[in-house]
């Protein structure tokens, strides 16, 4: 009995990954068309430094957590894990003063935010 009921609940949370990795996949979308509008200004709403390459791998990133949501609950959950994992990765990075990575606070924030929700996507 109990372990029927936990398995409805695991069904349930993976019912859920494809949906949220599809939403946050759309969200990096439009961050990254936003940023491809703003590189001639150097930042996005004043807060996060847009150049090309940081655009085209959010498009990259967010176009294939949506492909991987349309494709099923495993793809979107092992693409949500490496994309949330490379997002910690980039924060990490920017918060140890990496060269290469934008020392933007906002950025920063931006992928602990993003690798934080979207691990938590991919391990649910």
């Amino acid at each position: 009995m109990v372990t029927d009921t936990r398995r409805r609940v695991v069904e349930r949370t993976r019912d859920l990954t494809g949906p949220a990795a599809l939403g946050l996949g759309v969200a990096l979308v439009i961050v990254g068309l936003a940023g491809c509008l703003a590189v001639g200004r150097g930042s996005l709403l004043g807060l996060l430094q847009v150049t090309l390459p940081h655009n085209m791998f959010h498009l990259a990133v967010g176009t294939a957590l949506v492909s991987a949501a349309i494709l099923g609950p495993r793809p979107a959950r092992v693409t949500a894990t490496t994309a949330g994992l490379t997002f910690l990765g980039l924060g990490v990075a920017g918060l140890a003063g990496a060269p290469g990575v934008t020392p933007n606070g906002a950025d920063i924030a931006f992928y602990l935010a993003f690798g934080l929700a979207l691990t938590a996507v991919g391990r649910r």
